[in-house]
């Protein structure tokens, strides 16, 4: 605008947008900065042709420089200039002559229309044909869901139908076993109902004959019928006992889908093995090596797998009760808790089982440490208390009960499994607080995760717990089929979530950061996770 301080600012003729700057004295055409430049590049090839070149002029129009021709082109202001504007307001910049500045301009554009055709454009292109796919893609993927969900409302339709059927058939099983009963009963009244009769005829027949012989031989029978059958008290009529509706439940049993947030939030994964350990519930998981694996749930019996499904070996609990909860010494015996018998019991190859029994307490879940130590968390026999203890062998090191301020840092329930981080922390997945609570070595409380920030009050189920290599805490969420994982400070990661978890119930970790699950349902399987 400098440039035209003493005369109305021009409209540039070709662009007709931005303010003309220079004037072409060929063309006669007010021209910007950019227009000036690609009216030089053409004349430029002009030149080529053998035109004089007295036609490659610009006229300056700033202000009173008007007649002069622009000479010059400053880097600095990307400008042309006349050789007074050069002279006054363009002094000490970086200047070259026009015509060379045509020049440039016109190898720019040359370069440009090259990467453009060769490059950007045939990128675009592409781009567009990726984007046409993916929406391809996407809503053919919505068509399939759209279908997934009618093919289960079909299921769930079918089902109830079943059931109603079922419970309809049931119903009329039992109306006709009352109805009989019923009318055998309405069959018995009914004959003693005749009996009187007949006796009351011949009542009456007896008095109106008045035959004295008749009359002495009867015998009453009204203490007889004075006393009504005891067929006749009331038959207990039957009920249907319909639960109040848990939407959520029916929710989760259902089906649904997951938030976009909880896409982001999830983890790639891949199921490397599934084994079906035929137990109808797996209780814990714990590795052996990176190929084996011991098992057990609702049985007295304990399990080795490989990951090909082989049952490669098994035991019993000495007292044959179902297992709480089991883990492998440094040395590679298994160790599981008896909570009937309030007992860790190692077993050892070819000796008998060394027991850990406390007095007045109960034994539920154990982990093994880093160092060799057994971790086992456990509740008063009044249930008031709960603690976790570190044990030695069978010598007790570490009691763990109460934070600095001497509040309780576990509930009473059953189920808290428990699993020592590589930071020696000890983490605690307490499921009746529906919180995960992780002290340091020395028992210091640090921090309590109770779900990601978006998550419900009470929603979060934690059970299982296992860490890895990275100090990553694995938390599985059984009853919203997904695992958490957090850093050793208790930030939320990532979600392990999908169609293939199915309730998971307890967790291990391999060597090499797998992760194997135990399902309620009763399966195992060996999962990679991508974080």
């Amino acid at each position: 605008m400098d440039h035209f301080s003493a005369q109305v600012a021009q409209q540039c003729d070709v662009c007709l947008t931005l303010v003309a700057q220079c004037h072409c004295d060929v063309c006669h055409k007010n021209l910007c900065n950019g227009c000036a430049i690609d009216h030089l590049c053409k004349s430029l090839e002009i030149k080529r042709k053998e035109i004089t070149p007295a036609s490659l002029t610009l006229s300056c129009l700033a202000g009173s420089h008007a007649t002069n021709n622009s000479e010059q082109f400053c880097e600095d202001c990307d400008v042309p200039a006349c050789s007074a504007c050069m002279a006054s307001k363009h002094k000490g910049h970086k200047v070259m002559r026009i015509l060379n500045k045509g020049g440039v301009k016109r190898e720019n554009l040359k370069r440009d229309l090259e990467e453009l055709e060769r490059s950007i454009y045939p990128n675009h292109l592409e781009n567009e044909l990726t984007k046409k796919s993916e929406i391809t893609q996407v809503t053919k993927h919505y068509e399939e869901m759209s279908m997934a969900l009618e093919n289960q409302e079909e299921k769930w339709r079918r089902e109830i139908d079943n059931i109603v059927q079922k419970l309809k058939a049931d119903m009329d099983e039992m109306k006709k076993s009352h109805l009989d009963v019923l009318l055998q009963q309405e069959d018995k009244i009914a004959s003693r109902i005749l009996e009187i009769k007949n006796c009351i005829a011949n009542l009456r027949k007896l008095l109106d004959e008045g035959n004295f012989s008749r009359v002495t031989s009867y015998r009453s029978r009204n203490a007889e019928f004075r006393k009504l059958p005891s067929i006749v008290s009331k038959v207990p009529l039957p009920s249907f006992k319909a639960p109040a509706i848990n939407t959520e439940q029916i929710r989760q049993q259902f089906g649904f889908f997951l938030p976009f947030s909880e896409l982001k939030e999830q983890a790639e994964w891949l199921t490397k093995a599934t084994i079906n350990t035929e137990y109808g519930r797996v209780r814990s998981v714990t590795c052996l090596s990176n190929e084996k694996f011991w098992v057990c749930g609702s049985d007295k019996i304990m399990k080795l797998y490989n990951l090909h499904g082989e049952l490669l070996e098994k035991c019993c609990t000495k007292s044959g009760n179902e297992p709480w909860d089991i883990a492998v010494t440094s040395e590679g015996y298994l160790v599981y808790t008896d909570v009937f018998e309030g007992s860790v019991n190692i077993m050892r190859t070819g000796q008998t089982p060394e027991v850990i029994r406390p007095r007045d307490w109960v034994i539920f879940n154990i982990a093994r440490t880093y160092s060799g130590d057994l971790l086992v968390t456990m509740d008063s026999e009044d249930n008031k208390r709960s603690k976790v203890v570190r044990y030695s062998g069978t010598l007790e090191k570490q009691n763990i009960q109460c934070d600095d301020n001497g509040r309780p840092l576990y509930t009473t329930s059953e189920v808290k499994y428990i699993s020592e981080n590589r930071n020696l922390d000890i983490c605690v997945s307490d499921c009746k607080a529906h919180a995960v609570v992780v002290v340091n070595q020395a028992g210091k409380h640090r921090f309590t995760y109770a779900g990601p920030p978006s998550t419900t009050k009470g929603s979060f189920n934690p059970r299982g717990i296992a860490t890895d290599s990275k100090s990553r805490i694995l938390i599985a969420d059984r009853n919203n089929n997904r695992i958490h994982i957090l850093d050793q400070d208790g930030k939320f990661l990532r979600y392990i979530s999908g169609h293939d978890l199915h309730r998971p119930e307890c967790l291990c970790v391999d060597s090499r950061d797998n992760i194997f699950v135990g399902e309620f349902g009763g399966m195992v399987k060996k999962i990679q996770c991508f974080v």
